[in-house]
């Protein structure tokens, strides 16, 4: 699958990560629903019980297992669209549902700086990533392959809309500022 970053929407550039304690509230404030890529045909899959119809050999292997989340944090999805945990299959995070209605992802591994998946799975889910993982680590044996100049280009559509975000929000209140001032004198 090549990344396409023509057409996602830009309601999460300022997500921010959330602490929480994932030891805590399973199936009573909060559940994940992650797809697992399956070692006898490569196929994205939620449940290995509805897979063993449809693979080549069964669905029988073993390495099947959902884990859910590990890191003590999860990234906002404040959007509403349609999230299909089958996308992100093959990265290290599960999509993350809560009681009261919020959504999110959380990496199902660590060991070293994810922004790269992390990003990669917002631009898969129809998102630009959040600004915050848009400072992207430069890593041994990443080239310029499509997918990873698709995901610097997603980072640098983000960081365009918050810079004008802001260059225009310190525009209205010099503006403000200037009408503040007239008033003073004219009131």
């Amino acid at each position: 699958m090549t990344l396409n970053v023509d057409n996602l929407h830009y309601d999460e550039i300022d997500s921010q990560p959330q602490n929480i304690d994932w030891s805590e509230g399973y199936g009573e404030t909060w559940e994940y629903t992650e797809a697992v890529i399956c070692s006898d045909c490569d196929h994205p899959i939620l449940d290995d019980d509805d897979h063993a119809d449809t693979c080549p050999n069964d669905g029988n292997a073993a390495e099947l297992g959902a884990e859910g989340p590990m890191m003590s944090y999860w990234y906002p999805l404040v959007s509403d669209v349609a999230k299909d945990a089958t996308l992100i299959a093959d990265l290290p995070l599960c999509l993350i549902h809560f009681e009261d209605g919020r959504q999110g992802l959380a990496l199902t591994g660590g060991g070293m700086d994810l922004s790269w998946e992390i990003v990669e799975a917002y631009i898969r889910l129809g998102c630009y990533p959040p600004v915050h993982f848009c400072r992207l680590p430069a890593m041994a044996g990443k080239a310029d392959t499509p997918d990873n100049l698709a995901i610097v280009t997603a980072c640098e559509r983000s960081l365009d809309a918050a810079s004008k975000r802001i260059t225009s929000t310190a525009n209205a209140l010099a503006v403000l500022r200037a009408n503040l001032k007239n008033e003073r004198f004219n009131g």
